[in-house]
């Protein structure tokens, strides 16, 4: 899995993607996988605490 995950990125990075359209790949990937019951649980917490900071960065009409 976590191999799979660097493998995204890589290819994200060489591909010249955005962070955002990367996220999105990452976490399509997760939620397929077949181990997302014990997945899920880890990855809540970062999520509630990041999700706010995302819509402020992207939401800031500077």
């Amino acid at each position: 899995m976590g191999k799979n995950l660097f493998s995204n990125s890589g290819v994200a990075i060489y591909l010249k993607l955005s962070e955002v359209l990367e996220a999105f790949l990452t976490g399509i990937m997760l939620a397929e996988a077949k181990k997302s019951e014990t997945i899920e649980p880890l990855v809540l917490p970062v999520r509630e605490l990041t999700l706010p900071l995302f819509f402020l960065w992207f939401g800031n009409p500077d």
